[in-house]
């Protein structure tokens, strides 16, 4: 039990709120790449909401997203696009450049009757890896349900009131749990009031079903039965982690960390190793035709510097 609360005090109880609530009920994310949807949640997740301002690295998002660091840069270039976001650079407490982005979607703002916009994607779910791991169509299928979801105790109540229909009063009472929850009649109304949720994915049925199930066996999304409302359950901390996620996420700043000890950047230290190695072949390669090898100290040599004076 004590090594369960360390790994989840590690990963914290916060949450990031993402504003694609309507077009996930809408099915406009179905149209989303899919490297472009990882990387705007994690941006999201490390944002200061003072400042709006966002600091992982491109390790950290490449990382954290499941997806290569070439990927990531595309993405974060779709996003400044699409007028998501800026990125400049500035001196991080080192002195070293590093890339900031600002957020530039409009913030969560308390009473302004928009709660139903907001997902809530909570820290557990993202830096404990889970999210790197997790199929993309099974990220599309968890935003999509959560967009449909009522909130738990967790996240911020208010959103509960502005979303809340008839039908979810009239089921559950007093929703205060640490999950979100949908109740079973907004399930049954998939295919019937409104989209399939493979359809508001833009998945194939057997991809949605891959992806249901994938949430299901990892613990993202469970049966309930409380005593007022039966439906589906997504806890704020889910019991699963990617061990070889943050492994190799701490294994890359531990590199990092040493190279900055040693005055190297990423890209100096590339150089230098590749110089390392041509080195060593150096003498086999001959170099150029027109130069000769010089032995130090020997007769040749001699008879060369005195033709020199």
């Amino acid at each position: 039990m004590e090594k369960e609360n360390q790994r989840l005090s590690r990963f914290g109880d916060g949450f990031a709120l993402v504003p694609l609530g309507k077009c996930a009920r809408e099915g406009e994310i179905a149209r989303w790449p899919d490297a472009w949807l990882s990387v705007l949640v994690i941006l999201i997740s490390f944002e200061n909401k003072k400042t709006r301002k966002s600091y992982p690295s491109l390790d950290t998002l490449a990382a954290l997203g499941g997806i290569s660091k070439e990927n990531a840069s595309n993405a974060i270039l779709l996003l400044q696009n699409n007028k998501w976001l800026t990125s400049s650079r500035e001196p991080s407490i080192r002195g070293r450049q590093r890339y900031v982005y600002t957020m530039l979607y409009p913030p969560y703002v308390v009473g302004a009757g928009e709660g139903n916009n907001w997902i809530s994607v909570y820290d557990d779910v993202i830096k404990s890896g889970v999210w790197a791991v997790m199929p993309p169509s099974a990220r599309k299928l968890f935003l999509v349900m959560k967009a449909f979801a009522m909130e738990g105790f967790y996240a911020n109540t208010g959103w509960v009131g502005e979303y809340t229909s008839e039908s979810y009063s009239n089921t559950c009472h007093d929703f205060a749990e640490d999950f979100d929850f949908m109740p079973a009649s907004v399930l049954d109304g998939f295919g019937r009031d409104r989209p399939t949720l493979a359809a508001l994915c833009g998945i194939a049925e057997r991809t949605f079903r891959d992806a249901k199930n994938w949430l299901t066996d990892n613990e993202l999304m469970h049966f309930y039965e409380g005593d007022y409302c039966t439906g589906l359950a997504f806890p704020h901390q889910p019991k699963r982690y990617a061990p070889k996620v943050l492994e190799a996420l701490e294994n890359k700043k531990k590199l990092q960390s040493e190279a900055i000890k040693r005055g190297c950047t990423g890209h100096a230290t590339k150089r230098l190793r590749a110089i390392k190695v041509r080195s060593k072949q150096a003498s086999q390669r001959g170099g150029d035709p027109r130069l000769g090898r010089r032995e130090r100290g020997s007769a040749a040599d001699s008879e060369l510097l005195k033709s020199i004076e």
